[in-house]
């Protein structure tokens, strides 16, 4: 080992690399130099190579997604493509570890320095005392998840909105879960760089930058009071942000789309005044409002199945029926029954909380420059009064989710 090792110090100590060894030949070795030294030191090399989390929610990035795969089978004898890319199969092996270990607990998500690292590099199969993750079983001031899909018992919501209003949302601390409430949170994991995926889980990464130093929700434009632009004054029954140009831009319903239906006149004004803010003459709207057979449809058919998992907890929470609607319609079942019952499961497991389309806050456009939308929508959504409320990048188009019902 010491041989190999100043042969591969070679390669950066001189401008000829005179270690022997091709480019290929190297990594190799430093992985096998890795994996050795881990062992020698207890693994703590190979707990901090994992630069990002990967799992349910995570950054997976492809080499950590590769290491975590390569643990898995070493440990679980998982069975996984060592490929680097992170999809249901990798989710369900690392959820099975945990709950191999952790006495029936697991979040899905494997992060540096956490309990689930280090007990895939350390020699036995047992759980760490010490480590970032959290158990929910533990508290850890939390008790059960808060937000969309989550518990959402009343303790916990009033112990979150109490939280978000500290980090500058308006919400009411009434125990109760709905639309305000998750868009407070979307818009508080927006602003720390989190998946805005509407849920905080004990212990997980939103929880931790809720109850720690994260960024306030008013922080998320990047100025001041100051410098950020001001709501018009209202006109007539229109009280929200108003561009000049708005009358300029258009927002055409996508042909064909089952689950884009018409906004109301001020939805339409303040969408098109953000696209006109961004500098954009026309984005297409693809879903407004939807009921829960559109909900299901959505699922099954619209978003990849990574997608699903990682927005959707009444799908990650019963993979199997998922899985089961999905090889029925590739099977030719008929659509609108497969539609019908997988929306009546989200409607009794989730309600509204399944997707703030469904109460009929939210919008998704797409076209070109959605990028500069999100922009100019996120300097908005920490001014009172503008109207926006969150908004977040999704494959392809955009979501944006207003104050105010849109149809």
């Amino acid at each position: 080992m010491q041989d190999n090792l100043s042969r591969l110090i070679g390669i950066d100590d001189n401008d000829f690399n005179t270690s022997g060894f091709s480019r290929a030949e190297a990594m190799g070795n430093v992985r096998s130099l890795q994996d050795a030294l881990g062992n020698l030191l207890g693994n703590s090399s190979a707990s901090s190579s994992l630069s990002g989390s990967v799992g349910k929610g995570g950054d997976n990035n492809a080499e950590d997604v590769r290491l975590v795969q390569q643990l898995l089978n070493q440990k679980a004898s998982a069975g996984l493509a060592v490929d680097g890319l992170y999809g249901p199969n990798t989710l369900a092996a690392i959820e099975a570890y945990q709950e191999s270990i952790f006495n029936g607990w697991s979040d899905g998500l494997v992060e540096p320095g956490g309990r689930t690292i280090q007990s895939l590099t350390q020699g036995s199969n047992t759980a760490p005392t010490t480590g970032s993750d959290t158990n929910p079983s533990t508290g850890d001031g939390l008790s059960g998840s808060v937000g969309q899909g989550g518990d959402n018992n009343a303790d916990d919501a009033r112990r979150v909105q109490e939280l978000l209003n500290g980090k500058g949302a308006q919400i009411g601390v009434d125990g109760q879960v709905g639309p305000q409430t998750i868009g407070a949170i979307r818009s508080f994991q927006s602003a720390n760089g989190i998946p805005a995926d509407g849920l905080i889980e004990p212990g997980r990464n939103t929880w931790r930058q809720l109850t720690g130093s994260g960024n306030s929700i008013s922080s998320s434009s990047g100025g001041t009071s100051t410098d950020q632009p001001q709501p018009a004054r209202p006109t007539g029954n229109y009280t929200y942000y108003s561009h000049e140009n708005w009358q300029n831009v258009s927002a055409p319903l996508q042909a064909g789309s089952r689950t884009a239906k018409p906004i109301n006149a001020n939805a339409e004004r303040l969408l098109r005044s953000v696209i006109a803010r961004a500098g954009l003459s026309s984005l297409t709207i693809t879903s407004t409002k939807r009921d829960y057979t559109d909900q299901a449809y959505i699922t099954l058919t619209q978003v990849s199945i990574d997608e699903a998992m990682r927005w959707y907890p009444y799908a990650a929470g019963n993979q199997s029926l998922f899985y089961r609607y999905r090889q029925e319609l590739a099977n030719g079942r008929d659509r609108e029954t497969v539609f019908r019952e997988y929306g009546d499961y989200i409607r009794r497991v989730a309600g509204e909380g399944a997707s703030n389309h469904i109460p009929g806050y939210a919008i998704d456009v797409t076209g070109p420059g959605l990028g500069r939308f999100n922009a100019a929508a996120a300097e908005l959504v920490p001014i009172r009064g503008s109207g926006v409320r969150t908004i977040f990048p999704e494959t392809g188009r955009s979501h944006i989710e207003f104050t105010f019902i849109v149809v």
